[in-house]
């Protein structure tokens, strides 16, 4: 009797530590494979704010960066950051924070010294120095070339609670997220090419149905300028109609196979003194993963 209450015990506490994150995900899920099928400017961001309403999470980084060979050495192509906001005795992240995180992340690329090691991004050489804060990371080329998405979920160790759901959902969502790049930027490799605000806005339009003319109206730029826009959409979209441009727009004409994907194993790196931290490649598939001590 005394085994099975054990066990009834440790089966109540387990489901306890899942339930409120189970709805969670689903609505982070769905949520992702609601990002912009095309590379418009905050796409990172947009991203981000998809992982930041999981439970417990103080902040949320996707990156997007080019990988240079086996020096694992990376070159920043964009970044996104979403806090969630601050609430009464909880751990928040402050303005100050969150640029300085991005400030880093930025002088680490500019410097050449940003590289996919544990010891660079889970560590204080993007957070600062403040325990407080635990990042959790994975990351998964994507688009067929040299392009990796970096995700990270940032929570802190007084909200107590077990990271194993979170790292599991980590997991789990961000091959979803490479998926989604893949067809917002397209396969290959080279540095992404990004939609202006003022395109995108042309391209919602477009989207709508109205015309050249209409849409010169409706943003306060004359026709001329509006069909600049939409030609540079055609060209930075490789579509050649406007039925195909909307169908680029809406995910339809990317090329998203997961073959391009190409993600290759798991891996957990040892953290940085003093601080928590996981670092994972993975290859979404069961049964794949196995555990590095560094990068291969």
């Amino acid at each position: 009797m005394a085994y099975s209450m054990e066990r009834n015990t440790t089966s109540a506490e387990s489901a306890s530590t899942w339930t409120p994150w189970i709805d969670r995900t689903a609505v982070a899920a769905a949520c992702i494979e609601n990002l912009p099928a095309v590379a418009c400017a905050d796409w990172c961001d947009q991203a981000a704010s998809k992982l930041g309403v999981l439970p417990g999470v103080l902040a949320a980084l996707v990156m997007l960066v080019r990988c240079e060979g086996a020096s694992h050495r990376v070159e920043l192509d964009a970044v996104g950051l979403s806090a969630q906001p601050s609430l009464p005795e909880q751990p928040s992240l402050s303005d100050a924070q969150q640029l300085n995180a991005r400030s880093r992340l930025e002088s680490l690329a500019s410097s050449g010294r940003l590289t996919l090691d544990a010891s660079v991004l889970g560590s204080r050489e993007i957070w600062g120095d403040a325990p407080e804060l635990v990042p959790h990371q994975a990351w998964s080329r994507f688009g067929g070339g040299d392009r990796i998405l970096i995700a990270q979920l940032v929570t802190s160790p007084a909200q107590g609670g077990s990271v194993a759901p979170l790292i599991a959902v980590l997991d789990a969502l961000t091959p979803q997220l490479a998926r989604r790049a893949t067809i917002a930027l397209g396969s290959g490799g080279g540095a992404p090419t990004w939609l202006t605000g003022r395109e995108n806005l042309v391209l919602d339009h477009l989207i709508l149905g109205s015309s050249v003319r209409e849409i010169a109206h409706q943003i306060g730029r004359s026709p001329h300028t509006v069909h600049d826009h939409v030609k540079n959409l055609h060209r930075k979209l490789g579509a050649s109609s406007r039925g195909a441009l909307i169908a680029r727009a809406l995910g339809q004409g990317a090329s998203a196979s997961l073959e391009s994907l190409r993600p290759v194993a798991a891996r957990t790196p040892s953290a940085s003194p003093g601080r928590a931290s996981a670092d994972r490649e993975f290859e979404p598939k069961s049964g794949s993963s196995r555990a590095l001590s560094g990068p291969a």
